[in-house]
């Protein structure tokens, strides 16, 4: 059974480890089958710390392992230590990685990264990757970015300002060619549509390779059997825009899913007066408690001026979204509000 999504599945997310390293081997794979002669892509697995405000990467090479015990008696002596006070254990690095492609002399031409939560979750995190990558770029060294995490802080290198709208979200990619790195070049990725299929810069004399980021996600979904591991009406939802919660909850139904029971996106009933209404007042706002019957917005009729207040007809939550403002027109079967970790699906009040 097929993802109910045609591009990218945000129900992934929760698996993204598991999803990353697919996306890395995939796409090691699907490059090495169009390189030109003396040109190879591998996969570097390295970690990134930063020490006194220079950031050093280097490839785990060494692990300690427990060993096994062995049949025989072993004499053992106790050593007493001294109490000592509680230490502060901090997180391992997270372990990255990415696609090289190289000559055959070992240098680097070209760097392939797929986005992880760790390269987004701070600022920290995300100027020590971005600093990683202007080291890149100014050894003359190609930059493919691939950014499908919607949680998380702007971090690909082309700044937020210096492309449209329809390029920020709710995916990124971005494409930096050492000949042009003031000219980045940046893919839309909408959640309604496929993937798309991406230019991967070699040497300034080699002709762009594809890569097909569809056909990486498609996979990674078949072989990860996330047909059998992800539960739409229950598993959690990363935060979605409005526009993407509705969409998302009307895909899953349009595939035969009921309602996601986490998720209930509040309407104006199907039987509202059929002439203009407009909201005229929120009565709820993001984080507050909904119980039954609570009253969360107010709509006037446009033609006679007359207000009325919409109640929650379901046992109760947490707003998670307003999909609309004062002022704004609805029609019938509109989306109003989104509740969380309600024990209902989508429904008109």
């Amino acid at each position: 059974m097929p993802s109910p999504f045609p591009g990218m599945d945000p129900f992934l997310e929760a698996h993204w480890s598991d999803v990353h390293a697919s996306l890395i081997i995939y796409s090691r794979n699907q490059i090495q089958r169009q390189l030109p002669p003396g040109l190879v892509a591998g996969v570097e697995q390295y970690v990134s710390l930063e020490l006194d405000d220079e950031v050093v990467r280097f490839r785990p090479d060494a692990s300690i392992l427990r060993s096994g015990t062995s049949g025989s008696a072993v004499a053992t002596a106790t050593l007493e230590l001294d109490e000592a006070d509680e230490p502060y254990i901090a997180d391992e690095p997270e372990t990255q990685r990415r696609i090289r492609i190289e000559d055959h002399e070992g240098r680097l031409v070209t760097t392939i990264e797929f986005l992880s939560p760790s390269n987004k979750r701070s600022a920290a995190d995300r100027d020590l990757f971005h600093h990683k990558q202007v080291g890149l770029v100014s050894r003359g060294v190609n930059l493919v970015e691939v950014d499908l995490l919607m949680p998380g802080l702007w971090t690909v290198f082309v700044r937020e300002d210096q492309i449209p709208k329809k390029y920020h979200a709710p995916y990124r990619i971005c494409v930096v060619r050492a000949t042009r790195p003031e000219r980045p070049e940046c893919y839309a990725a909408p959640l309604q549509k496929t993937l798309p299929r991406i230019r991967v810069p070699l040497r300034p004399t080699d002709r762009d390779i594809v890569l097909n980021l569809q056909d990486l996600i498609t996979m990674a979904w078949e072989d990860g059997a996330f047909s059998r591991r992800i539960d739409y009406v229950h598993d959690e939802l990363p935060p979605l825009a409005p526009e993407h919660a509705v969409w998302v909850a009307e895909q899953l139904s349009a595939n035969g899913y009921p309602p996601h029971s986490r998720l209930e996106i509040v309407r104006m009933p199907a039987s509202s007066p059929p002439g203009p209404v407009k909201i005229s007042n929120l009565l709820v706002q993001v984080g507050d408690q909904v119980t039954a019957n609570q009253n969360l917005l107010t709509v006037e009729l446009v033609d006679d001026k007359a207000a009325f207040d919409l109640p929650y007809d379901g046992s109760g939550g947490v707003v998670e979204q307003v999909f609309v403002t004062i002022g704004q027109s609805v029609t019938r079967g509109s989306p109003l509000i989104g509740i969380r970790e309600s024990n209902h699906g989508a429904k008109s009040l």
